[in-house]
């Protein structure tokens, strides 16, 4: 990924809303917004980007084609999918999921999104360390550890 300071976030979006509300949380960022993949890989074949944030409820199978495409130019870039809560279950365990470091839903808070995007332009060796109880079996399933976390609450508050 390239320093900080270099970072591009590419941000794929259509929708007015949308557009408005990651234009304001993105604001203090290096980004670029377009509104389609063709776009987006012109935008990919001419600059350094870092990152890429794609809010396009387009079919699974086309948003892959367009992964596929920009892994060809920059592999090494975060790949984040904000999609509405009722297109998970044709995105989660699909090879789209396997290219992605992560999925959100559309129903994210604000502020969540606004972290997630200021974690892209934290270098590495300057994050914090993950200090949580549980692992993440795979960055963009960071969800099911609901689970774990259930297991763990009951088990504790038994021991108390």
């Amino acid at each position: 990924m390239t320093s900080a300071k270099d970072a591009l976030l590419l941000i794929i979006v259509k929708d007015t809303a949308d557009t408005r509300l990651l234009s304001e949380i993105c604001s203090s960022f290096a980004h670029q917004i377009v509104d389609d993949y063709p776009q987006a890989l012109k935008v990919i074949a001419e600059k350094s980007v870092s990152a890429l944030f794609i809010a396009l409820n387009t079919p699974a199978e086309e948003t892959l084609e367009f992964i596929n495409k920009a892994n060809q130019h920059i592999p090494l870039a975060e790949k984040i999918l904000w999609t509405d809560y009722a297109h998970l279950h044709e995105i989660i365990g699909t090879p789209l999921s396997e290219k992605l470091n992560r999925i959100m839903s559309k129903t994210t808070k604000p502020q969540t999104l606004e972290r997630v995007i200021a974690e892209l332009f934290t270098p590495t060796l300057v994050r914090e360390e993950d200090t949580t109880f549980f692992e993440q079996t795979h960055v963009a399933f960071d969800w099911l550890n609901a689970e774990k976390l259930l297991r763990w609450s009951t088990t504790s508050a038994c021991h108390i």
